[in-house]
């Protein structure tokens, strides 16, 4: 299935995505909460807050985690979102782990057709397979991690250069310390 860029689809609608006050893009929002449906009219340009305000709204767990992330929110916030997204998947009878009549379940299905991202070798799973092409799966060597971060760091990607705002404070810490600083007295 290819998937359609519908960003390009906005801005030959619409013209330039709009920028917020720090520079940041504003997402595109599908507006009837289809993502097929990338019909000019069903795209808007929404901040980062706004669309996350919606898919909120609309109880779309799925949709708020993955947007709470670029948020900077706390762990404890993405937590509870996921937690959500979970309850639901069960409530509807999708969550992975539940077993069917017959004893199996998604993941045994995953498992059997050779796509769980435990599995190794030959029938490792094609997601696994490009994070180590492109060098960005967990279980590479310490010495590929290494060059790694040193690639982030000369590129001032590296989440020790992240600075976010303290929800409480409003200082700017790094990423890395946030949890520290909120559990700390430095916050006030």
């Amino acid at each position: 299935m290819k998937k359609t860029n519908y960003r390009k689809i906005y801005e030959s609608y619409y013209g330039p995505i709009p920028s917020d006050n720090t520079g940041r893009t504003y997402d595109i929002h599908h507006i009837d909460g289809n993502h097929n449906n990338n019909d000019p009219l069903n795209l808007k340009a929404v901040t980062v807050q706004e669309h996350y305000t919606e898919h909120y709204k609309r109880k779309d767990w799925y949709a708020c985690s993955l947007i709470a992330f670029r948020m900077n929110l706390l762990p404890a916030e993405i937590s509870k979102l996921n937690s959500e997204l979970q309850k639901r998947r069960v409530t509807e009878g999708t969550h992975h782990l539940l077993k069917r009549p017959d004893g199996t379940s998604l993941a045994s299905d995953k498992v059997r057709n050779g796509t769980h991202h435990l599995l190794s070798g030959k029938i490792q799973s094609d997601a696994n397979k490009l994070r180590v092409k492109n060098g960005t799966h967990n279980f590479l060597s310490s010495d590929f991690a290494k060059e790694r971060s040193k690639k982030l760091l000369e590129n001032g990607q590296h989440t020790s250069q992240i600075k976010v705002c303290c929800i409480k404070c409003s200082k700017e810490v790094s990423i890395n310390t946030l949890n520290q600083h909120l559990l700390s007295n430095r916050c006030k």
